[in-house]
């Protein structure tokens, strides 16, 4: 059966490259999209009156985003990282299980930032601890409203000389940069809630926030081994594995040639004794 389309057009900004993509959406209210530049593609599924879910499916990587992403020589030998996702739940109820382990594995375990992680603990046991008659014990939920994009790459710092072609080039270190989405007076005015058809809306009070997450490296950092040392071990491994496969071959030549004065020798010995 052939799909209707909506002849509305639905716009999207690439999460990648940042162009504009526009598109129609089927009859189910299904939205897919390209990106002609980066190749990303987007489905975007209507679920809600205000709620639409969108993913995303980053393409495979070929050999020359590889080599302008992690160099020459990872793309050669295979060192590029694997890509791993994990689900998200966008509301999620704290246990005292969660808090446990270092400030490092509890943000990994939850997804909040590391400097925040203590705050969490002592508002966790403040809300289940009951003082008096009056208190009850409370739950502590985490709301996420969105997943940010974030990009980092290393970037090497290079200090270049007067010399002829460059010849004064220096590598003197390494850093990275990095780009994130932030949020600035952020509130939650009210939360809706949709089961079986029917919404719920429950009004909330909160102070304007500034969200900026720390920013961390990259997955993978290049070592500052100079490129030239790079190609000359390259060219020693090959010079070496050459002259190992001459001397295997002078080997096998002398053995052949051994085995044959033998054979000459043992027929010599056998006329003699005729």
């Amino acid at each position: 059966m052939k799909e209707k389309w909506n002849t509305k057009p639905s716009k999207r900004i690439c999460r990648s490259c940042g162009k504009l993509l526009i598109g129609f959406r089927n009859e189910v209210g299904i939205l897919k999209l390209k990106c002609p530049v980066c190749g990303l593609e987007e489905v975007g599924r209507i679920v809600g009156r205000r709620h639409e879910r969108c993913d995303f499916y980053v393409p495979t990587g070929n050999n020359i985003d590889n080599w302008i992403n992690w160099g020459l020589f990872e793309t050669i030998f295979g060192n590029i990282p694997d890509e791993e996702s994990r689900t998200v739940a966008p509301i999620y109820t704290v246990k005292a299980e969660d808090l446990s382990g270092s400030d490092a594995e509890v943000s990994e375990r939850l997804l909040i930032n590391s400097n925040d992680v203590s705050a969490l603990k002592a508002f966790y046991t403040d809300a289940v601890t009951v003082d008096s008659t009056s208190d009850e014990e409370k739950v502590v939920v985490l709301f996420r409203f969105a997943t940010s994009d974030y990009y980092s790459a290393p970037v090497d710092i290079i200090e270049l000389g007067a010399g002829f072609l460059w010849q004064d080039k220096h590598t003197s270190g390494q850093a990275y940069r990095a780009r994130e989405s932030v949020f600035f007076d952020f509130d939650i005015i009210q939360l809706s809630f949709q089961k079986d058809g029917k919404y719920t809306v429950i009004p909330a009070v909160a102070s304007p926030i500034d969200i900026v997450n720390d920013i961390t490296p990259p997955v993978q950092m290049p070592d500052d081994t100079p490129w030239w040392v790079k190609l000359l071990s390259v060219i020693l491994i090959i010079v070496l594995v050459v002259l190992i496969v001459k001397l295997i071959a002078v080997i096998v030549k002398k053995v052949r040639q051994n085995r044959q004065v033998k054979k000459a020798v043992e027929k010599y010995s056998d006329r003699r004794n005729e």
